[in-house]
Formats: structure tokens, C-alpha cells, sequence
């Protein structure tokens, strides 16, 4: 391996400690284990999110209800979603998105390894990085002398929703899904009233000197919830958490030019 490639855990953004179950630390990073504290987080994250939302763009509300109504009728019933968004690294405009639906399956590192490799080309051999009892996602890392890559499995229902190569001193390739929805269909500006408010947030980075500071995770996450996504899932799902990633690809000199940042937002129906 010509550089190191582990992604590590960052930080949980914001004041307060991982939602990560008890378990012991993935290689490479600290794991900070105890109870999320929802209002400090609000807290924490509020000034960001109103950054985003202020310099959404204008737009017609009419057009937002119907997106809100169409991803609406997405997300409701008795099953959890995973909602992952593609963003620019450096300018945070949106690229596409995908959601993925299904029951509550519920998922092992072995399943969802298994998942994961068949979906994305990632998983089996792997390390998984999220923790030994992660509640959002499974992230498998391959991790590349020439190529390798990463590959994301939702906890909840065990669904692959996210893959991508890295590649050395080129570019990396998305592997999972194979087609990405148009980011216009997330409503772009509609989320600027929203009252939802936004999930505890685990965010994934290179090592060393790209590590992004937290804030950058926060405003990606934030970028999403000046969407129709936060209002979309409101009346119909209860948002438990999300994740960021840092998704380079490239191996070598950091390239933010290609970079993208990954944000995956998990839902779902709560009695």
C-alpha cells in the first residue's frame, strides 16, 4: 500500500458524544461511546443549518409541496429508508441521490459484508470501520494499493447504499447504485422553514492532513436539510440518524476537486 488509506471516525459533530453503541474502537480512530443529547445537538448544529438554509435559493412553493408529496409516498409505511446524497467536496452543490427502502431486517457484520460485496465490490475481506455495533451504517474499506475502495450497508434493514472505488493517482469510480436520481428532484431550497430538526450526525474522514474539521460534515449534512428531505420525511417517519463521508477518489495527493462528500440519512416508522 503506497499511502494510508484508513477512514477513520472524525467526530461526532457538534457538542455531543457518538451515537455509536458500546463496542471497541474501529482501527485508526477514537470512539467517544454515550448517549446522544438531542437538544445539544440542535443546539450545536442550529447556526449551520440556518447558514444553509438562508442561502438556499428561492422557490416556488407549490413545486415544493409536490416534491415533499412525492418523496413523501417514498418513505411512508412500516419500514425504514436510507436516503444517500452525493455532494461536491468543496462546494457542496448536489449531485444526485438515491433512497433505498426496505423492512426492518435487521443486519450482522457478516450479512451485511456479504451485501456488501456483492453490491459494491466491497466488503468481503474488508475492515469495517464503524464500530462493533454501529446503529447507521456498516462501512467496509478495501483499502487500495493501486485500487481499492468503500462500501456502505444500512444497519436497519441490511440494504447495500453505497459504493465507490478509489484509485491510485486517478479517479475513482461510484460502483453502488448504478444510477443516481437527479438532485433536482430533492427540491432544492425547499427545506429554508422546515421545523424538523437535524439527526445525530457521525462523520468519516481521511487520515491526516484532509481530515475535514467537523463543521465541514455539519454543513454537509445541513446542505441536505435545505432540501425537501427534512419536510418530505416529517409527517411520515421518525429521522434517527445520519452519517458523512469524506468519499475521495483518489489514492495519493488528495484531489478536493474530485472528492465528494457522501451523506446518508436513515429514517423510519416508529410506534
Amino acid at each position: 500500500m503506497r499511502v494510508s488509506f484508513g477512514l477513520v471516525l472524525a467526530a461526532l459533530v457538534g457538542a455531543c458524544g457518538s451515537v455509536v453503541a458500546d463496542g471497541p474502537a474501529p482501527e485508526g480512530g477514537a470512539l467517544d461511546a454515550g448517549p446522544t443529547d438531542d437538544a445539544a445537538f440542535r443546539d450545536a448544529t442550529g447556526d449551520v443549518a440556518d447558514d444553509a438554509r438562508r442561502d438556499a435559493p428561492a422557490v416556488d412553493s407549490g413545486a415544493c409541496a409536490d416534491v415533499v408529496q412525492a418523496l413523501s409516498a417514498e418513505y411512508g409505511g412500516v419500514k425504514s429508508c436510507t436516503t444517500t446524497v452525493r455532494l461536491s467536496y468543496t462546494s457542496l452543490e448536489l449531485l444526485g441521490f438515491s433512497v433505498a427502502c426496505g423492512p426492518y431486517a435487521g443486519s450482522t457484520e457478516a450479512s451485511a459484508a456479504t451485501t456488501s460485496q456483492a453490491a459494491t465490490g466491497f466488503g468481503a475481506g474488508a475492515r469495517q470501520i464503524a464500530g462493533a455495533q454501529p446503529t447507521d451504517e456498516w462501512l467496509f474499506v478495501q483499502d487500495p494499493g493501486d485500487f481499492g475502495g468503500i462500501g456502505a450497508v444500512a444497519v436497519r434493514t441490511g440494504l447495500a447504499v453505497f459504493g465507490g472505488s478509489v484509485v491510485w493517482n486517478g479517479a475513482g469510480d461510484l460502483t453502488y447504485p448504478a444510477s443516481w436520481r437527479p438532485a433536482s428532484e430533492l427540491g432544492v431550497g425547499c427545506g429554508v422553514a422546515t421545523s424538523v430538526h437535524l439527526p445525530p450526525l457521525r462523520a468519516f474522514a481521511l487520515e491526516g492532513e484532509t481530515l475535514p474539521a467537523p463543521p465541514a460534515a455539519e454543513q454537509a449534512l445541513a446542505t441536505v436539510w435545505a432540501t425537501a428531505v427534512p419536510d418530505a420525511l416529517g409527517p411520515v417517519s421518525y429521522v434517527f440518524d445520519a452519517v458523512a463521508l469524506a468519499y475521495p477518489r483518489t489514492v495519493g495527493a488528495f484531489d478536493p476537486s474530485t472528492a465528494e462528500w457522501i451523506v446518508m440519512v436513515n429514517s423510519g416508522w416508529l410506534e
